[in-house]
């Protein structure tokens, strides 16, 4: 039996890692990376100038885990679902050091199990009409970015976009254990996230997988069903030197049950105080009030996450299915925790079988951020100033859901609200307006949603539009605001307006629970 154990990570990067390699890190957040591996990959590029000319590949950048990578002569090409706070990374992109571009993370995820096949490529509609659709950016994020990545195609009369499959010879994967065989367990990862297929991505493509691990066991003492990622498809084991920093849970925790599924949180410890009755918790109930019993729901980074608070508050939590792109289905928000971490979760599965259900459109309804729309109703939440920032899975999750429901506030940067005797004041007008009349680029097609007959709202905590054919339609405004002073001449455009335009729901603006679990059809 061939020892696969290294004694250091560099060890391991210095024997397997070449110039020229095209290197796919796998995981989201904390789950899944190696982020040992990378940093010891770094210092020695700083100390001997290899390897070079390195294409790097992420489903979403880990937190952390890729400015490591933004060196002159190492990196020339990245290829990633989000940039996350990787600001050296995006510094070194926006100054065309290398080529970049940004794809849909369930492209991502699905397209490593692609590779694992064998396949050279991946036909599908999402993306269509948004900045992935080579009619329009191609998902490129610089100028020397030139290379087609993605093509438009017909397949009997109808548009798809065909994805390119850019294989790795390299993987980088944290797991929990690794026996003497080289069998990987993921037992103590949040999530499985793409780690599976990243591996079997390296070995269909003849390359190399190298997986940094907590613990290291005896040969047979791994369960068998415990085991994600045989030991046929691993080439390197390397052991952490400092699990602390490299094999926590989550940025907040090093290790929980609770977050693992194994025990369930008591009702107690996941109700916290009630949000404060500002502006953020107007927009979240009243998207909340577009939730029904029994459905299937995503709710998104930011905004969103007041809506989800909402629920829970409410007791309308219980009565739905939360799902988290990155692969946990039910649950609900774990306190404490950044976006996307859940308890008393029903069960979990690898991102490309989640993203499989959002394509297919298992979901009945999404809440997401909202920063800036068009007349039309199209919207962008990826392109600001000069720094890249990715879309995630946004594009992924509103391509086939029945409805989405987009959140933000009206306008942004030094807006001040408060609420007084149930009506809504604004202390101070946001400088910068989100109604704008052209977008820099566009995450979310309204043309597309339409077309596939989804039922798209825009709130806001003075004003929720529509969208119709002919654009986007101001339905309600909140009780307090002047429609002309405070809405429409805060838009760079004008709307259309209902013929029954109405006050927004009173219940959202008082301080008393609204009473949104006796609504459900229960």
């Amino acid at each position: 039996m061939k020892n696969k154990l290294y004694a250091s990570a560099r060890e391991a990067v210095d024997a397997l890692v070449k110039d020229g390699d095209v290197v796919a890190l796998a995981g989201v957040s904390n789950s899944c990376v190696a982020k040992e591996l990378s940093f010891a990959l770094e210092a020695r590029f700083l100390e001997t100038g290899s390897p070079k000319n390195l294409t790097v590949l992420s489903m979403s950048a880990p937190l952390d885990g890729m400015d490591m990578y933004a060196h002159e002569g190492m990196t020339s090409r990245v290829i990633l679902g989000h940039y996350n706070n990787n600001t050296a990374l995006k510094e070194f992109v926006a100054g065309n050091k290398c080529q970049a571009w940004n794809l849909p993370q369930g492209i991502m995820s699905i397209l490593f199990r692609s590779a694992s096949a064998g396949e050279t490529g991946l036909l599908t509609k999402v993306g269509l009409g948004t900045f992935v659709d080579p009619r329009n950016q191609g998902g490129k994020n610089n100028d020397v970015t030139t290379e087609d990545l993605v093509e438009l195609v017909e397949v009997k009369g109808e548009e798809y976009l065909w994805y390119k499959v850019i294989a790795p010879n390299v993987a980088f994967i944290r797991g929990t254990a690794a026996d003497e065989k080289g069998n990987v367990s993921l037992h103590d990862e949040m999530y499985w996230a793409d780690a599976q297929y990243v591996a079997q991505a390296a070995k269909a493509n003849g390359g190399k997988v190298i997986v940094q691990v907590r613990d290291y066991v005896k040969a047979g003492s791994l369960a068998a069903h415990d085991v994600q990622i045989p030991g046929i498809m691993v080439d390197a084991i390397v052991t952490t030197k400092d699990v602390e920093k490299f094999h926590r849970m989550t940025p907040g925790t090093a290790f929980s049950k609770y977050l693992l599924g194994e025990a369930k949180m008591p009702e107690s410890m996941i109700q916290s105080m009630p949000k404060p009755l500002d502006e953020r918790k107007i927009i979240g109930r009243r998207a909340a009030m577009e939730v029904g019993a029994d459905m299937n729901v995503n709710i998104g980074f930011g905004m969103p996450e007041v809506a989800s608070a909402v629920m829970t508050e409410e007791g309308v939590a219980e009565h739905i299915s939360l799902s988290v792109e990155h692969g946990l289905v039910g649950g609900v928000a774990a306190p404490g925790e950044r976006f996307a971490v859940h308890v008393n979760y029903d069960a979990l599965v690898d991102a490309p079988r989640q993203f499989d259900f959002y394509h297919a459109g298992g979901l009945d309804i999404t809440l997401l951020g909202n920063a800036q729309t068009d007349p039309a109703g199209n919207v962008n939440v990826h392109k600001f100033g000069k720094l890249p920032t990715g879309v995630g899975g946004f594009i992924d999750i509103v391509t086939a859901t029945k409805k989405i429901v987009f959140c933000g506030t009206f306008t942004t940067k030094g807006l001040k609200e408060h609420v007084e005797d149930g009506k809504l004041v604004i202390d101070t007008e946001g400088a910068v307006k989100k109604f704008v009349p052209a977008l820099p680029q566009t995450t979310f097609s309204a043309p597309y949603a339409l077309k596939n007959g989804c039922k798209v709202l825009y709130v806001t905590e003075r004003a929720v539009f529509e969208l119709t054919e002919k654009g986007i339609m101001l339905t309600e405004y909140a009780p307090g605001v002047d429609v002309q002073k405070d809405i429409l001449d805060q838009m760079e455009f004008k709307p259309l307006i209902s013929e029954n335009l109405k006050e927004m729901d009173a219940r959202i603006f008082k301080p008393e629970k609204m009473g949104l679990l006796d609504a459900l059809d229960i």
